[in-house]
């Protein structure tokens, strides 16, 4: 075996000499960097005022209607809330139509009037709901709740948009039936546990598919969670139906549940798909 050859002068090695990794930044790169972080800082800032100052501003909106409420004497018939989508004004199906009509009473043009002078001027979108009681209606020209809860719903802003100059590009409308009761039932929590089992189907077959060995042994797995999924939708059905009739056991309850509902959102925010 060859002896190993001593090191070189010109070995790689460095002996008793500082190592240098990398450059260090300019100056000005420091200076930039801190304008930057505050830059980010001060739009969190803004964008957490602009939110705080829009809950304000719907829950000033809120307050004065409450005094519009009780002067005109309407609290029987407007209910107001505020809830996650934003700033909520229920009116009475007694408040604005005859039973199983659409056309708006005149007195309620008025009143309708007079909330939109409240949100007109904000930025915030407003969405039209139209919902009825669980009696069922069928005439030519509604032939089921959805069309009566809809018809409404686009009546009312066809007049904000038509006759008080509304922005149309700020509103929609949309109709639910009987399938979204202001009534509450504890059958809510029971659907959502339907709903959650639902999701979950597929995850209760994954070592199944993994085995599918073909394509047809692939197809049957997904047919069986279908077929399971669907087992559970209907079962869901029964609940939801339960849960509906809970919500309008009296008439009462019933006159509650017809209603149309303004909902003013918040800004950024979505008023679309309302969960039971």
């Amino acid at each position: 075996m060859s002896p190993i050859a001593p090191y070189e002068e010109n070995d790689l090695t460095v002996e008793n000499e500082d190592i240098e990794i990398g450059k260090g930044s300019p100056p000005w790169m420091t200076t930039y960097s801190d304008l930057v972080t505050q830059l980010l800082i001060f739009f969190v800032m803004m964008f957490a005022l602009a939110a705080t100052l829009n809950e304000l501003q719907l829950r000033e909106i809120k307050r004065r209607l409450e005094v519009y409420s009780e002067r005109s004497n309407l609290e029987h018939v407007i209910n107001l809330e505020i809830n996650p989508k934003g700033l909520v004004i229920s009116l009475s199906e007694k408040l604005m139509f005859d039973s199983g009509a659409a056309e708006i009473y005149p007195e309620a043009k008025t009143i309708l009037s007079d909330i939109s002078g409240e949100i007109i001027d904000i930025p915030n979108d407003v969405r039209i709901e139209g919902h009825t009681d669980s009696v069922p209606i069928a005439t030519d020209e509604f032939p089921s709740n959805w069309e009566l809860s809809t018809s409404r719903a686009t009546t009312i802003a066809r007049y904000l948009i038509e006759d008080l100059s509304f922005p149309p590009g700020r509103i929609s409308a949309g109709g639910y039936s009987k399938y979204h009761p202001a009534v509450e039932t504890d059958y809510i929590d029971e659907i959502n546990k339907y709903r959650q089992k639902i999701r979950d189907v597929p995850s209760e077959y994954s070592e199944k598919l993994r085995r599918a060995a073909t394509e047809e042994e692939e197809a049957e797995v997904h047919m069986e969670i279908r077929e399971k999924q669907i087992e559970l939708q209907m079962e869901m059905q029964d609940v939801f139906d339960k849960h509906i009739a809970a919500a309008n056991l009296t008439e009462r309850e019933r006159a509650f549940n017809r209603r149309v509902d303004l909902i003013v959102s918040r800004l950024g925010s979505s008023v679309e798909g309302r969960e039971d």
